[in-house]
């Protein structure tokens, strides 16, 4: 009788364990197929099977995509579904890889665990992934040994594409942490950053890509930004922070596009001990001690009292129209025109 269930349940494994690997290898065919019908690119080694008999994985070797004018490749890149989880597809890359945008230099990276997860749902389309880095190394040249590197890093994000006016189509939550910035001139609060977070909400309607023919696609994501402008769309940062140095922040906003295509929108930013950031900024040559000084004097006015042994903190109210960012009524800065990207 052991015998018998032992031989049904190695049985029906592997019959899950060959469907897994046709519905992995269907699904690789068919997303190459989508960037080559596109106008892009797509090489690499033949696909290996493996996994059995507690996973089905599916290794691409020496993949190179190029879509737009993005390019990327990796030395590998994995697929897998586990027979305990088999509806999360889990993709790692591994080894060496480079991502390239436009005309600029290749930026080679690689990292101790880059890995997405994918909740499946059989006959739905995906609706949302969740990122994992680990000890992330990125530069500028042959290897990524020195620059940008970040201890870890994680993304989720989920959407519904029926989403209507003030409903997020796509939410998304970023955390980075014990990121270390390139060497070169100083950075505003020093090269080391604690922390950074963001919590965003992008709310619909979105326009689908069924309203745009193919053909329509170099004008496509302008057009689809007007259109979701036009229905009342807005992207809200719902949480920001960041722990840089002496910039300790923590802020919200709301933005659109107006009538130029361009930013705007209003926000608040709260900053703990706001003297210090101001102190940093002049050691590093971002502000002139004149400055720092009449800065100081402005935000004693601004700062809310504080209890014993609290720092002082400063609510600064944020505005962006017209490509003028102002803060508490006091233009601040002039941003470049955007360009939305073809």
């Amino acid at each position: 009788m052991f015998c018998l269930a032992l031989a049904v349940i190695i049985g029906a494994d592997v019959v899950w364990w060959r469907s897994a690997e046709r519905q992995l290898d269907k699904g690789v065919a068919a997303q190459m197929l989508s960037v080559r019908n596109a106008g892009g690119t797509v090489s690499a080694s033949v696909p290996v099977r493996g996994g059995w008999p507690f996973a089905a994985s599916l290794t691409v070797g020496d993949l190179f995509v190029t879509s737009g004018q993005i390019s990327w490749s990796t030395d590998r890149l994995v697929l897998e579904e586990t027979v305990f989880h088999p509806l999360l597809l889990v993709i790692e890359s591994a080894g060496m890889q480079r991502l390239r945008v436009g005309t600029s230099p290749d930026i080679p990276y690689t990292a101790d665990t880059l890995r997405a997860t994918v909740p499946l749902q059989p006959g739905v389309p995906p609706r949302g992934f969740g990122v994992q880095v680990v000890n992330l190394r990125a530069g500028l040249g042959e290897t990524a040994t020195e620059g940008l590197t970040v201890g870890a890093l994680t993304l989720q994000a989920h959407w519904t594409p029926a989403a209507q006016q003030n409903e997020a189509a796509v939410s998304a939550s970023i955390r980075a942490s014990r990121v270390r910035l390139p060497a070169g001139p100083p950075w505003p609060f020093g090269s080391a950053i604690e922390t950074v977070g963001a919590d965003l909400a992008l709310n619909g309607p979105l326009p689908r890509a069924k309203e745009f023919g193919l053909k329509d696609l170099p004008e496509g994501f302008a057009s689809r930004a007007v259109s979701w402008r036009d229905a009342g769309g807005t992207l809200e940062v719902q949480r920001l922070t960041i722990d840089w140095g002496a910039l300790d922040l923590t802020g919200s906003a709301t933005l659109a596009l107006d009538d130029h295509t361009q930013p705007m929108g209003a926000g608040t930013v709260h900053i703990r001990d706001p003297a210090l950031a101001l102190d940093a900024l002049s050691e590093n040559g971002f502000l002139s001690e004149r400055g720092a000084f009449a800065a100081k004097a402005l935000l004693v006015l601004l700062q809310k009292p504080s209890g014993a042994g609290e720092k002082p903190e400063v609510e600064l109210p944020m505005t962006l129209q017209d490509r003028r960012l102002s803060i508490s009524r006091y233009g601040v800065a002039r941003l470049p025109k955007v360009a939305l990207p073809q």
